[in-house]
């Protein structure tokens, strides 16, 4: 368990931080590729496409898509990720405690995450947390997606605290980055191999955790 300041806010990631789901990912654009005849397998999206959002792997398969077609698109594969993770979804050991933790410390805490509004509503109903987050953002709110530290000033905000006071708990590098150029300390959960020596330098407070 962590102890915290009773000022301070936290605000967790969601896919690979609360959950961990990056298979289940890899298998649903598996299947979409296969759907659509694509000669795509999970090494190619793994070197093309990790780190992209749905509709940003979409206009790289398809070409240029109108944005209606790049939304149906991502979400016949996000509904794909639903239907294989249902069974298995459950949250990374510790998490669950963690959370009514912060609530009975009375610490504000927030959800910023960059995927669907689907799989958020998704992942919060089959874990329980309906009511337990003070603020849940998404990045359909936002223009810009992570490393921009958009989505986490916006997070800050709507929890009505500055920046500086919030604690970021994330596993990617691109979300690492959102929380340092937001001004905000980063707890880390994973392995850092794949994490710059420059973006570890700018974090005030890292730790490595296994919630």
């Amino acid at each position: 368990m962590i102890k915290l300041p009773e000022s301070d806010a936290v605000i967790f990631d969601m896919n690979g931080t609360i959950i961990d789901d990056d298979i289940f990912h890899e298998q649903a654009f598996v299947e979409f590729f296969r759907v659509h005849n694509l000669p795509y397998s999970v090494e190619d999206f793994r070197r093309d496409h990790r780190a992209a959002r749905s509709n940003e792997i979409m206009e790289a398969l398809f070409g240029h898509l109108s944005q209606e077609e790049s939304n149906k698109l991502a979400e016949e594969k996000e509904t794909i990720y639903r239907r294989l993770y249902a069974p298995h979804i459950h949250a990374i050991p510790g998490f669950l405690d963690f959370i009514e933790q912060l609530r009975a410390q009375e610490t504000p805490i927030a959800l910023a995450t960059s995927s669907p509004q689907l799989n958020v509503s998704f992942t919060i109903d089959a874990l329980g947390l309906q009511w337990k987050f003070n603020q849940v953002v998404t990045g359909r709110e936002v223009v810009n997606p992570k490393p921009s530290p958009e989505i986490y000033f916006l997070t800050a905000e709507r929890l009505g605290v500055d920046p500086s006071e919030c604690l970021v708990f994330e596993d990617s590098p691109v979300g690492i980055a959102a929380a340092v150029a937001a001004g905000m300390r980063v707890i880390v959960r994973g392995k850092t191999d794949n994490i710059s020596p420059l973006i570890l330098g700018c974090i005030s407070d890292y730790t490595e955790v296994e919630l």
